[in-house]
């Protein structure tokens, strides 16, 4: 949440200083804004729906995490 707002604003800020009409300032913030929120409410449901897995959707979750468990382990005695 609060790097999606430092981002809009830095955004926000940067259109309406790189011209004198606001509304199309207001049009192209829209053009970036709208779709890298999108993007990150799409990870943030795809997150949701593995964190409440059942039945081999979670199975299949705990069997990833054991191997990046695994390789972790081995990479570090190298």
């Amino acid at each position: 949440g609060a790097n999606l707002a430092l981002a809009d604003g830095w955004e926000l800020a940067h259109q309406l200083c790189s011209g004198r009409d606001i509304t199309a300032a207001l049009r192209r913030y829209d053009a970036v804004a709208v779709p890298r929120a999108a993007r990150i409410v799409k990870a943030s449901r795809a997150k949701l729906r593995t964190g409440h897995s059942t039945g081999w959707r979670l199975w299949m979750f705990m069997v990833m995490l054991a191997v990046g468990r695994f390789f972790g382990m081995v990479l570090r005695r190298r």
